[in-house]
């Protein structure tokens, strides 16, 4: 659930919307279980920065299974945050 929580956090604040469609809590909830069985597509931002787009992608895979572990997804986020004009200090 921290590394879905994230990728969503991620796409809010780079992007200012959220991953999956909806207006309200309850409608983006029910984006999300369309998603998870496969009903779906996942709907990125175009405004996501490359980089950024394989992280959250990688943190909202459909099972938890499939899902990037903690260190890895350190690693990726450390390596994203460094690149651009300048670099966020985590």
């Amino acid at each position: 659930a921290d590394i879905w929580a994230f990728g969503v956090l991620a796409h809010r604040v780079l992007t200012d919307a959220f991953p999956l469609p909806g207006a309200t809590p309850t409608a983006r909830r029910d984006a999300a279980a369309a998603y998870a069985r496969g009903v779906d597509q996942l709907r990125l931002s175009p405004e996501l920065p490359d980089d950024w787009r394989e992280i959250v992608g990688a943190c909202l895979t459909r099972t938890h299974q499939q899902r990037i572990g903690g260190a890895a997804l350190l690693r990726r986020v450390t390596a994203a945050a460094g690149q651009g004009r300048r670099a966020f200090r985590l």
